[in-house]
C-alpha cells in the first residue's frame, strides 16, 4: 500500500484504487470536517493468558467467547478504539457465539443456551439445553444442528423459550464427534475414529429422521459458499459439486497457506491460514463459482493464529473482525479490493456531506454520497471494487 500527500485546492480528497491508497489533503481549519482513512487495529484488552474462542457482531456490539467460559461484550462502532463494556457470566462455560433469528446461541457445557441480546450490556438467558455438552452446532434456518460427544442432534429453534429435539444420530460406540458444519442438505461430522479422524456426512433434509449416507477417510470438508471443499495433500482446495459420493470437482483454488477455517462475507470467502506457523488470512472472490480469484492476501491480521472472520449481522459496523486464537481481535476497516473505510473528524455534531467521483470518468462531476449531521469521530464503508481509481472529500454546507 502506497500512501501519499501533496497540496490541493478545495479541502480534502482522498483516491482510493484497487492496488493502493492515495491520501490528497490542505491542512484544515479545526472547525472543519477531516477525512481520513480508516486503519486496522487490534485490541489487546482481554487478560494475558486469555484464548479467543469466537465472536459475533451486531448493531455494533462485539460478543467474544474466551477460553474462561464467559463472554465479553465490546462496543465496535469507532474500529480505532474499541471500547470494552461487560464480562457476561452465562452461568456455566460456554464459547462459539452465533447469531441466528435476532438472538445469540452458545455451545455451553450441558446443552445449547439461546441469550436475548435486546439491550447488549444485558444478555438475557431465554433457554437452555439439558442434552450434554456442545461440542459445535450450526444453526439453518429454523433447525440447529448441533455436535454432542456422542450424538448429533437436530433441535427446533422456532421457539424463543424451548429447545426440543427434533431428530438424532448415533455415531459407532467408540467414536466421538469434534465437529459439525452444515452445507446443504448434509450435516459434516468430523468423527475421532481410532486409528485417526473420518467424517460422517449425514443427510439432515428430514430433521426428524438423520441418516448416515457415507463416511469420508478426510477430516475437514469447508463449506466454500454453499458447496463442499477439501483441502489436498498437494494444498489445492478442491470445490465440489453436489454431494459424496457422487460430488463432482466444479472448481480448484491453491491457497498460500494451509487452510484452518473459511467464513464468507457476501461473495467473498475468507480462507484463515497457517503458512510455517505465521497467521494469514486470505480473500477470495467467488463471483463466478468456477474461477475463485485472490483478492487480498493479509499477514497476522489478528495477534496470535486467526480462528474466524465475521462482520456486523446489521451492517451497522461493515467492518471485518478477526479473532486472534491468542489474546486480540483485529478490526479491518479497509481492506483493498473489497472496502474502503473512511473516518471523518472534527469537533462536534455538524452536518457534512461525502462526495465521490470516478476519476476514470475524464469530466464526471462530484456527487453527493453521504449526508449526516453525526459527532465526529464518523465511519463510512464504501464496498467499491473496481479498478480505476475513486475520489472522495468531506463539505459543508
Amino acid at each position: 500500500m502506497r500512501v501519499k500527500r501533496q497540496n490541493a485546492v478545495g479541502g480534502l480528497a482522498i483516491i482510493f484504487t484497487a492496488f493502493f491508497l492515495l491520501a490528497i489533503a490542505v491542512p484544515p481549519t479545526s472547525a472543519q470536517p477531516r477525512l481520513k482513512i480508516a486503519e486496522t487495529s487490534i485490541w489487546h484488552g482481554f487478560p494475558s493468558g486469555t484464548y479467543i474462542g469466537g465472536v459475533q457482531v451486531l448493531d455494533g456490539y462485539a460478543y467474544v467467547s474466551t477460553t474462561s467460559g464467559r463472554l465479553e461484550i465490546l462496543d465496535v462502532r469507532n474500529p480505532a478504539q474499541p471500547e470494552w463494556l461487560k464480562q457476561y457470566d452465562p452461568g456455566k462455560p460456554a464459547w462459539a457465539p452465533q447469531l441466528a433469528r435476532g438472538d445469540l446461541f452458545l455451545a455451553a457445557e450441558g446443552g445449547l443456551m439461546r441469550l436475548d441480546i435486546h439491550v447488549p450490556t444485558r444478555p438475557l438467558v431465554l433457554a437452555a439445553g439439558t442434552n450434554g455438552d456442545v461440542s459445535a452446532f450450526q444453526i439453518v434456518g429454523d433447525v440447529a444442528c448441533v455436535a454432542l460427544r456422542k450424538s448429533i442432534q437436530l433441535i427446533d429453534v422456532k421457539d424463543r423459550t424451548a429447545l426440543p429435539v427434533l431428530g438424532e444420530w448415533d455415531p459407532d460406540p467408540l467414536d466421538y464427534i469434534l465437529d459439525v458444519r452444515v452445507i446443504g442438505q448434509f450435516a459434516y461430522a468430523v468423527l475421532d475414529h481410532d486409528p485417526g479422524f473420518t467424517t460422517a456426512v449425514i443427510n439432515i433434509q428430514d430433521p426428524t429422521r438423520p441418516q448416515l449416507h457415507v463416511s469420508l477417510p478426510d477430516p475437514i470438508v469447508f463449506d466454500f459458499g454453499g458447496r463442499p471443499a477439501v483441502q489436498g495433500t498437494n494444498g489445492e482446495l478442491q470445490i465440489y459439486r453436489g454431494a459424496p459420493p457422487d460430488w463432482q470437482v466444479d472448481a480448484t483454488y491453491r491457497p498460500w497457506g494451509t487452510v484452518w477455517a473459511i467464513d464468507m462475507i457476501g461473495r467473498f470467502a475468507c480462507l484463515t491460514e497457517l503458512i510455517q506457523d505465521v497467521s494469514a488470512l486470505e480473500v477470495v472472490d467467488t463471483s463466478d463459482p468456477q474461477h475463485p480469484v485472490r483478492v487480498k492476501f493479509l499477514r497476522n491480521p489478528a495477534a496470535g493464529v486467526a480462528t474466524q472472520v465475521v462482520t456486523d449481522a446489521h451492517g451497522v459496523s461493515p467492518w471485518w473482525f478477526v479473532t486472534g486464537w491468542e489474546n486480540g481481535l483485529g478490526i479491518l476497516p479497509t481492506i483493498p479490493g473489497v472496502q474502503l473505510g473512511l473516518e471523518v473528524e472534527g469537533v462536534g455534531a455538524m452536518p457534512f456531506t461525502i462526495e465521490r467521483i470516478d476519476s476514470a470518468h475524464v469530466g464526471a462531476a462530484w456527487s453527493p454520497w453521504i449526508r449526516t449531521n453525526c459527532a465526529p469521530p464518523c465511519f463510512f464503508a464504501d464496498p467499491s471494487t473496481s479498478i480505476g481509481a475513486r475520489m472522495y472529500r468531506v463539505s459543508q454546507p
